[in-house]
Parts: structure tokens; sequence; C-alpha cells
């Protein structure tokens, strides 16, 4: 396991060290970076200097976070697909990603299965993930409950996978799925318990999750 490390310590990001203090990676970045795009051309910069809109999964290069969003949502729902068959032509009794149930733009969870009542969420382990998660599972499960008798489904967990590139790491936590290239950190959320109240711990002390050495 890693060694428990203090709030503002640095992060050890797979490729390089990142200090949270300061914002900066503190080894210089191999990847030469492109030519038309001066941002990524600095050899120190977290996620373009820009972590609202961008991540950096692999610490070499950075991506838009939307994008790589929309492919790991389509590989969950891929296998979300395989592993219940009724959510496949000709039944489809599931609604995935930006379909709208209702007309007029209600917002829906990512996985909507109306055959087992169940429904799920697709979020990023990032604090912006997890605090926009918490909010919408219990908006919908208030709507839909209440509407359409349906639950978050606690259980169903997409295996691990490749995703643009990334191996994605998956864990569901009250009908939330989070998914993350850190293994470490989703195994030790799984090993404490896959609560809402360790998920909130990642927020603020990340480290409490890790046992020390």
């Amino acid at each position: 396991m890693a060694r428990r490390q203090r709030l503002f310590d640095p992060y050890y990001l797979r490729a390089r060290y990142y200090d949270q203090g300061i914002g900066r990676f503190t080894q210089m970045d191999t990847w030469m970076g492109r030519n038309h795009d001066p941002v990524s051309l600095h050899k120190y910069l977290y996620a373009g200097n820009d972590p609202v809109l961008m991540i950096d999964p692999s610490g070499y290069s950075f991506r838009s976070t939307s994008a790589l969003g929309r492919a790991v949502e389509a590989e969950v729902n891929a296998q979300y697909m395989a592993s219940h068959p009724e959510c496949s032509p000709p039944l489809s009794a599931c609604l995935f990603g930006r379909q709208m149930y209702f007309p007029g733009g209600f917002l829906k969870p990512d996985i909507m299965n109306f055959s087992a009542k169940l429904m799920n969420e697709i979020k990023p382990l990032t604090p912006g993930g997890i605090s926009g998660g918490i909010t919408q599972i219990k908006l919908y499960s208030a709507t839909y409950g209440s509407l359409l008798g349906m639950l978050p489904d606690d259980y169903w967990t997409p295996a691990p996978a490749p995703v643009s590139g990334y191996l994605m790491y998956f864990v569901n936590v009250d009908g939330i799925i989070f998914y993350s290239t850190d293994d470490t950190t989703v195994n030790a959320l799984a090993a404490a318990g896959a609560t809402i109240a360790n998920v909130r711990i990642l927020i603020f002390t990340p480290s409490v999750l890790f046992s020390e050495e």
C-alpha cells in the first residue's frame, strides 16, 4: 500500500510527482508537446493549466475531461448491455447517456433500466465528480423513485477496461459508478468500504484511505 501522506504532500501520478501547493509537476515532462499548442510545450504544467476542463491521468499529456468521459461512458454502457440482456434490441428496456426520458429536457441518470427499475450515474473519481455524483444520485432517487419506483443499483460494477489508451478501474458507491486510472485508490476505497462517507474523505484528505507502511 502507499504511504500515508499529509494533505499537501506531493501526489504520485504514475509518471511524475504533482505538488499541490504550486499546482505543478516537480519533474520535467518527457512528452515534447505540440508546436501548434504553446501550453503543451510547458514541461511542468498540470492538465495544461486548466484542471477544470482537462485531466492528465498518465502524467505525460493532458486531454479533455469531456472527451474521456464520453469514452468511459461508452465502455460502461457496452459492458452493461452485455450483462443485461433486457437492455439489448429488440427489448431495449434501458436508456443510456443523455437520452431524455421525459419531453422538455429533464435530466436523467446515465443508465436507466426500466425492467429492473434500477439506475446508475457515471462519474470520475475526482472532487468534482464525487460532489456532483452525490448530488445527482440523490436528486434522481427522489425524482424517479417517486415517479417510477426506481432505485440506485449499488451492486453492478464494470470490469477494468482500456479506454482511450488508459486502463480504467471502477467502483460502485450507492449507485454511482466512479472511474479512475489509479487502481490503488479504487482498491483502497473498495477495501475500506465503498460508502459515501469514505468517498467524501477523498475530497479533503485522500491519503486517509491509505494505510501507513
